[in-house]
């Protein structure tokens, strides 16, 4: 049988396998839904998501009012600021240029997770988060992107959009022991849900479209990728991360969301026909050695500080 830990790595592949679909979906919606719809659209279906396991009695809330009060930042921070903040960034600027600051994630959470909750990271493991996210940054400047100053409404919430994932992680490692994944994955999404529906409702009722509150739902389209981007990537992704948060570090983490560019890569290149050059390989291969060499090396820092650790009270 596998260790919990093995378990975890692979909730954490599956997780970013998803994340790396997303643009993919996000791009049938382009033009057709507003934010605040393909909003409410996903985290309905992703609260709907999660109340099958519940009413198949395969898993249980069991939750009191102290629960939601410890457990209220991360609902917010999740369910409203991250998910907003995403579809807001990509809609103001190319997802090229969005990887290539969404790239620095890792970075934001190895600061964070030092200050907040005190995990400690070695120079090597710097030094494979730096290949991580230099294999994104490569890719993204072969394919010709670039940061225009001019567009620094897409640069300033693509920027905050990467805080923001770092500081869920965090977020995330501090409350995952004490709650189960499904529990915090039900919260998470309830919070949605209910916010952009209100807001949403308020939208259609005060411009006289009440009617129309579904209406973008009958383009296949949209539907696909609502579902989508709502059950595998809120439900799916907030369920898979909150379990591994609970064996992983979060510095270990969050650098394996640089994978996800290169699942959406090579997503592209198979359901879109979209070209697969050298460079794509290459910067693919610098992001693997990072994920890996971060996480191997992080191991073998801990083993040797409980070792030492042992040694003391030996002695």
């Amino acid at each position: 049988m596998f260790s919990n830990k093995a378990k975890a790595y692979v909730a954490i592949v599956i997780a970013y396998t998803i994340i790396g679909f997303n643009p993919l979906m996000l791009r049938l919606t382009v033009g057709s839904v507003t934010a605040l719809e393909i909003l409410t659209y996903r985290l309905t279906f992703a609260f709907l998501g999660t109340l099958i396991p519940i009413i198949f009695n395969k898993a249980k809330i069991d939750i009191t009012w102290k629960d939601v009060r410890v457990l209220f930042p991360v609902m917010i921070v999740y369910a409203i600021v991250f998910f907003t903040l995403q579809t807001l960034a990509l809609e103001a600027i190319p997802s090229a240029e969005y990887g290539i600051i969404f790239a620095l994630s890792p970075i934001f959470a190895a600061v964070l997770a030092s200050i907040f909750i005190k995990e400690k990271i070695n120079r090597v493991q710097i030094l494979f988060i730096i290949s991580s996210v230099s294999g994104v940054i490569f890719i993204m400047v072969m394919k010709g992107a670039s940061l225009e100053v001019f567009n620094l409404r897409g640069i300033i919430l693509s920027a905050l959009t990467a805080i923001t994932l770092a500081v869920i992680t965090i977020m995330l490692r501090k409350v995952s022991g004490r709650y189960s994944a499904h529990t915090i994955t039900f919260l998470v999404s309830a919070t949605g849900f209910v916010t952009f529906n209100i807001a949403l409702l308020f939208v259609r009722i005060s411009t006289g479209t009440l009617t129309q509150y579904f209406a973008p739902l009958a383009d296949w389209r949209i539907l696909m990728a609502a579902l989508f981007l709502g059950v595998a990537g809120v439900f799916g992704t907030a369920f898979f991360q909150s379990y591994s948060l609970k064996y992983v570090e979060s510095t270990k983490v969050v650098v394996f969301s640089n994978l996800a560019t290169a699942v959406t890569i090579f997503a592209g290149a198979i359901f879109l026909a979209e070209s697969l050059y050298w460079y794509h390989l290459l910067g693919t291969i610098a992001i693997v050695i990072g994920v890996v060499g971060t996480n191997r090396f992080g191991n073998a820092a801990r083993a040797k500080r409980m070792a030492k650790s042992a040694e003391k009270q030996d002695g």
